[in-house]
């Protein structure tokens, strides 16, 4: 990785694969690394304890990756949210993509008994074991882009399904595969529950969908949303199945559901909590939903971000899961690197307060779009301001598809125009 210190000077680490000392630049590029290396030795102990043993791990500083035999100095940048210095250019290892890919789409009639299953699945080594719960399946029924995939790839009414994928060059070995899957599933008592899509056109399809799984479950109707705060937390395999009913307790507990997708093979689902954040108990429930999941992660031997790094939302949480040493091995990174806390403040070390309306989209002093005459009826969507509401800011997965978009001409104005995406 190529980067820039906070006062513009640029420097490298990683850049020669170690044969040397893997850092570019200027003397002090390598005593900051020198004092990298030396910190994460002294803390070799503490970092065996804490950090989690879990494929999907960006949680706090990736001081770990410096204790290994042939410390890469670059992977200390990974993850770190812009708060160590400006990244501008990284080198990246590729493989190969593969010829062919098969999948099987496994149909459970609980969420419980997919979350069981996932590890003897993953023990077939598929390269993808997806999953799509029910608050997909229903609103995706009802939106007409996904409606005659979900009818091609599901039989009955499954609760919820897991995407088991198998690439390689070999077609009649992945096909064998799906074979291996099919007994799998009947030997866990799921027998005739693998629907299988060889065709490259129906694979595509069945992507889509999972691609789309976010924006589709956006779609819901109501102020009440799925809200991204717990969003990537990821437990061994073996607790998974324990971890998520656990956490569904909690969401009962404060009367609100959840709504999970994504991949299930490393143990890191995507969940979030049904909630109103334009109401203050509602952003209370957010905070003790927080806190108790938080506890069951680091129970269930797992990390609280998985995938999509701290932030404002889980950097409070590095602490009690890290714990006090290396929570201030970590204030000692940043001070290093950005002594007077100028890039990206308030994440990973001495967070934001997770749960600081003025930081949040809707406000305490938040105001919905004043009603208006529109040229169109909204009424089902709760008004015009309503439907503006259910943007989440995710591009949406046919924007470079050439699909032609909708227009709204409202009739406040005319004959100005706005132009809206499909819902969903």
């Amino acid at each position: 990785m190529e980067a820039l210190f906070p006062d513009g000077e640029a420097f490298g680490f990683g850049l020669t694969g170690n044969a040397v000392s893997g850092v570019t630049g200027s003397g002090r590029a390598e005593a900051l690394a020198e004092r990298m290396l030396g910190l994460a030795q002294s803390h070799r102990d503490e970092i065996a304890a804490r950090y989690p043993k879990v494929q999907r791990r960006v949680g706090g500083y990736n001081l770990d990756a410096l204790i290994e035999a042939r410390p890469n100095l670059a992977h200390l940048l990974v993850g770190s949210e812009g708060t160590l210095a400006a990244t501008t250019a990284v080198t990246l290892k590729l493989s190969r993509l593969p010829t062919h890919r098969v999948m099987g789409v496994c149909h459970f009639p609980s969420f419980r008994d997919a979350m069981e299953t996932t590890r003897h699945i993953v023990a077939l080594d598929p390269v993808a074991v997806e999953l799509v719960d029910n608050n997909v399946l229903v609103l995706g029924a009802d939106i007409p882009l996904f409606r005659t995939t979900l009818a091609d790839i599901t039989r009955g009414k499954p609760n919820c399904l897991l995407l088991t994928e198998f690439a390689g060059d070999d077609l009649a070995a992945l096909k064998r595969d799906l074979k291996h899957l099919e007994a799998c599933m009947a030997d866990h008592g799921f027998p005739d529950a693998v629907v299988e899509v060889v065709e490259p056109a129906r694979q595509r399809s069945v992507w889509e969908v999972r691609e789309a799984c976010l924006n589709i479950m956006m779609s819901m109707k109501g102020d009440a949303k799925p809200v991204s705060f717990i969003e990537d937390c990821a437990v061994p395999l073996e607790h998974l199945a324990d971890y998520t009913d656990a956490v569904t307790a909690v969401f009962t507990k404060h009367g609100t559901r959840g709504t999970w997708y994504a991949h299930a093979s490393v143990g890191c689902l995507h969940v979030r909590p049904i909630l109103d954040m334009k109401q203050g108990g509602d952003v209370a429930k957010m905070r003790a939903i927080a806190e108790e999941t938080s506890e069951l992660v680091r129970r269930h031997k797992g990390s609280y971000s998985g995938e999509h790094g701290d932030g404002i939302s889980r950097s409070e949480y590095i602490a009690p899961l890290f714990g006090p040493i290396l929570t201030r091995a970590f204030e000692t990174v940043k001070d290093d690197f950005d002594p007077e806390n100028q890039l990206n403040p308030g994440k990973i070390v001495r967070p934001l307060t997770m749960d600081d309306r003025s930081l949040f989209r809707f406000k305490p002093d938040y105001a919905v779009t004043q009603p208006m005459k529109t040229a169109l009826d909204w009424s089902d969507w709760g008004g015009f301001g309503a439907a503006a509401e259910m943007c989440n800011n995710t591009p949406h997965p046919l924007e470079h598809s050439g699909e032609a978009e909708l227009v709204i001409a409202s009739a406040l104005q005319p004959p100005s125009s706005a132009v809206m995406r499909p819902l969903g």
